[in-house]
């Protein structure tokens, strides 16, 4: 900023309450934000070179509103005090912007003679309007600033480290550069190389051949197990592995109950023979018992005769009767003997019957 001159923006201060981020979007976007303020209002080639000069022209003061309600006159602006003043005055600040040919409006609406639009503010404005929003540019500019030199600081860093990759490669190449392979080498590896691409190539074939036979094979097992499964639901057999197992054990407890039936089994023969054996002993003392009754019967028969012939010769007995009368009394004896043998028999004979398993039994007479 000079005596002679200065942009409008550098000229003014917002005032309390005003839209600062509005005005300065409007304002830009009607050419007036940072057109040329000279004192005399008019431009000169000689003093003003390229700049735009901003020229109020003649008239009053607007009696309405005008930016002098929201901007003034900064305090160092010297000569250039009167000359901002009355710009001020001479634009129009309100909602209606076809009432007057210059006017800025509170939403960022505008118009500059025959041109007329709406601005929005950038993202970080203010920058210009009022020494606040210049101070917070610089403020904003400086740690992106800072922020740049970070990161080209980081930059930096990463590049030295990729200077020193870069210089360990060109290294390596110069190391590479001095044990160079003969041509010789060249042509073999290259060779080696074209029978690997072969192999591989045949390798690849062979490898689609073998999922084209694991395909198959799937398929075919998928087709055999629904068909099994179909089989299993159709005749209730175990489909899963929880099932097969529970049959297993089924099956291996049949086997060991088969095995303790063979070994009972094995007894049936021994058992057999021995109730043959009981049942010929058996018949032998059933037989005996029946002798042994007919017997005892006939000594009772003898007995009671020999009795009575006692009874009948009485007193005439000689010596010779009496040894008659003796054996009788022998004979009487054994007959008591064998009715007690014969009831003894009699009294055991069933429970030598029960121990006969009944196919075995023989019917008592």
């Amino acid at each position: 900023m000079t005596s002679e001159g200065a942009p409008f923006w550098r000229l003014v201060e917002t005032l309390d309450d005003a839209p600062v981020a509005m005005l300065e979007a409007a304002l830009d976007a009607a050419g007036l934000l940072q057109a040329w303020v000279t004192p005399d209002g008019v431009y000169l080639a000689s003093r003003d070179g390229d700049e735009t000069v901003w020229a109020p022209g003649g008239g009053e003061a607007l009696a309405a509103a005008s930016l002098r309600d929201v901007l003034r006159p900064v305090d160092d602006a010297g000569e250039l005090a009167a000359a901002v003043d009355r710009l001020l005055t001479r634009v129009e600040y309100g909602t209606d912007v076809s009432a007057h040919r210059v006017t800025v409006a509170p939403d960022g609406r505008w118009r500059h003679g025959e041109l007329t639009g709406t601005a929005s503010p950038r993202a970080e404005s203010p920058k210009l309007l009022g020494a606040a929003a210049r101070a917070a540019d610089r403020i904003r500019r400086a740690g992106q600033i800072r922020k740049r030199i970070s990161d080209l600081a980081d930059d930096h860093e990463l590049m030295s480290l990729e200077l020193d990759d870069v210089v360990g490669l060109l290294g390596a190449l110069d190391t590479a550069s001095d044990h160079l392979p003969s041509d010789s080498d060249v042509v073999t590896a290259v060779l080696a190389a074209r029978d690997a691409a072969k192999r591989v190539g045949d390798l690849q074939a062979e490898a689609e051949d073998a999922d084209k036979i694991a395909d198959a094979a799937r398929r075919t097992a998928d087709a055999s197990a629904a068909t099994v499964a179909g089989h299993c639901d159709e005749h209730d057999l175990p489909r899963t592995r929880p099932e097969v197992a529970d049959v297993l054990t089924a099956l291996s407890d049949y086997v060991s109950a088969i095995t303790a039936l063979e070994s009972k089994m094995s007894l049936v023969g021994p058992l057999s023979t021995a109730a043959k054996q009981a049942e010929e002993a058996l018949n032998g003392l059933v037989e005996a018992a029946r002798t042994t009754a007919a017997d005892a019967e006939e000594d009772r028969a003898t007995a009671r005769t020999l009795r009575s012939q006692a009874d009948a010769a009485g007193n005439a007995l000689s010596k010779d009767a009496q040894e008659i009368l003796q054996e009788v009394s022998r004979l009487g004896k054994r007959i008591k003997d064998a009715g007690d043998t014969l009831k003894q028999l009699d009294k055991n004979l069933p429970d030598r019957l029960r121990l006969i398993p009944p196919r075995f039994a023989v019917p008592r007479t």
